[in-house]
């Protein structure tokens, strides 16, 4: 079980690298995650994020070790990584996280966003239908990754409301409605949201169907 004394009130961020361990963020800690079928984490953990980036000799990042706002493996294998208005990319050697670019402004990079997005990112997340979505408060949009590294588009439409028209989110979860704290893909092809202290979970790729039994706490489910 973790070594916290209190349950803890929301994860920050939530990620799964290609080593298949997911990764959550919880102010300046992270926990791993090596099983998704797991029911606490790995052994050892939480550590700082602080101590992982000085021990990989990430320079220029101290703004980043309080805690991620979301993180998220894009389909070029890219790791970001966002915090206020800033974002970083990564790369991932299956070991070790070497820093790419950054910090770097969310607006100056991203300027297709929606202003309110870029002075800040809830969270990032790549589903099993290939699309890539960033919230804001009760708001999100969709993106599509194409053939070239840096090639990303915004679907037309967007942004949109968080609702039962999207993700399946009715009046019954309602702490939701109003924007998510974390979102991953597991390895186990599910979709995990986070919010509050509770999480819920789809098996469908595009994340409509909220499965049976959700919400449940994250003291319960990740035993943190």
């Amino acid at each position: 079980m973790s070594n916290l004394q209190t349950p803890v009130a929301k994860f920050d961020s939530m990620c799964t690298l290609p080593n298949g361990a997911t990764y959550v963020t919880v102010g300046p800690l992270y926990y791993r995650y090596s099983n998704i079928a797991q029911t606490s984490p790995d052994a050892g953990y939480p550590l700082t994020i602080k101590s992982h980036f000085i021990s990989a000799g990430l320079t220029g990042m101290e703004a980043f070790y309080e805690g991620f706002d979301s993180m998220c493996l894009f389909p070029n294998g890219k790791l970001y990584i966002t915090k206020g208005g800033q974002y970083a990319r990564f790369t991932w050697d299956g070991l070790h996280l070497t820093l790419e670019k950054g910090p770097l402004s969310i607006a100056e990079r991203w300027p297709s966003l929606p202003l309110e997005f870029q002075s800040g990112i809830d969270t990032m997340s790549l589903l099993g239908n290939d699309k890539i979505y960033f919230t804001k408060g009760n708001q999100y949009v969709r993106y599509t990754h194409g053939p070239g590294v840096h090639d990303i588009t915004m679907d037309p439409g967007y942004p949109q409301a968080i609702s039962a028209a999207s993700w399946g989110i009715t009046a019954a979860y309602s702490d939701f409605l109003a924007g998510f704290d974390a979102v991953a893909l597991a390895s186990n092809g599910k979709t995990y949201v986070s919010k509050n202290g509770q999480y819920i979970r789809y098996s469908d790729i595009d994340a409509f169907v909220i499965d049976p039994g959700y919400p449940l706490t994250l003291q319960n489910g990740w035993g943190v």
